[in-house]
This record gives C-alpha cells, sequence and structure tokens, in this order.
C-alpha cells in the first residue's frame, strides 16, 4: 500500500474570516518580487463585508457587497502584513518594470498600483467604463518584455 505524504505540514494562515458563515474568502493570488517580497491577494464576499472596514464595491451580478485584500510578506510567507482593501474581485498580483499591480473587476476592468514594493497602494482605477468583466484568478505570464493576464469580457 501506498503510503500518502503531505506537500506541507506546516501551514501560516494570511488571513481568517472574522464570522465563517457570514465572510468568505475566495480568490487567491501571489506575486513574487525581485526582491523576494511576496504579494498576496484575496477577495471577500457574503453579507458581513458590509461591516468590514475599508474600500468596497457592489459588483453586478455577484449578490452583494465585495472587498478585496493585499497582504505582503519578507519571510519566504511565514509571516504576512495586510497593506490594503480594494473595491473589486478575481484580482491579481503581478509585477512590472519596479511596480507591483493588482487587476481585477467590479464589473469594469480597475486596477491599483504600488511603487513602494507593495507598501501602499494607488486609489483604484478603471481601465474601462460601462463594461462587465469576469475572471477567476489564472496565471500571469511573462515573455518578451510583456505581461500577458487573461480576463474574460461578458
Amino acid at each position: 500500500m501506498e503510503r500518502i505524504t503531505p506537500l506541507a505540514d506546516e501551514f501560516v494562515t494570511v488571513f481568517e474570516s472574522p464570522d465563517p458563515r457570514r465572510v468568505y474568502c475566495y480568490s487567491p493570488g501571489l506575486a513574487r518580487m525581485e526582491s523576494g517580497r511576496l504579494v498576496a491577494t484575496m477577495d471577500l464576499g457574503g453579507p458581513g463585508v458590509a461591516e468590514l472596514p475599508g474600500l468596497k464595491a457592489e459588483i453586478h451580478d455577484c449578490h452583494g457587497l465585495w472587498q478585496g485584500r493585499v497582504y505582503t510578506s519578507n519571510d519566504g510567507g511565514r509571516s504576512w502584513t495586510h497593506r490594503a482593501c480594494f473595491p473589486f474581485m478575481h484580482a491579481r498580483p503581478f509585477v512590472a518594470g519596479r511596480s507591483v499591480y493588482v487587476l481585477g473587476h467590479a464589473g469594469d476592468l480597475t486596477i491599483i498600483r504600488s511603487d513602494d514594493a507593495g507598501q501602499s497602494w494607488s486609489s483604484p482605477a478603471r481601465l474601462t467604463e460601462g463594461q462587465h468583466w469576469h475572471q477567476a484568478p489564472a496565471n500571469v505570464h511573462y515573455a518578451n518584455g510583456c505581461v500577458y493576464l487573461v480576463m474574460e469580457r461578458r
């Protein structure tokens, strides 16, 4: 009989819902900066999101409020620091040049940027107007000096 070996006996919790029956965690994303710093993203949904502090958005066809979160780690993921909340979902962090970005949607494609390795973040900026986008987290591909991300327009 083959023995099953766990991939990770030890784990670190980046975020834990304050109320799992009312605040649900979705859509994890992870990027590694040249310095080794890790940038993690996720979204929160559910009826309890209305009571959370920070930016939120009501997203067409997604029932209720949503909030995204950014965390950073300087020690290979052993500990994490909450850096920002953002009002969109299905976010993916990626590095381009000396900046790190988080791209997702609140119907329209929306992005935030950090020029200080994820310490602080810009205000959200819409990249489209009056459109409906969707995409669960997926890979970010780097090739030929370009960054490629897949998004699905409804």
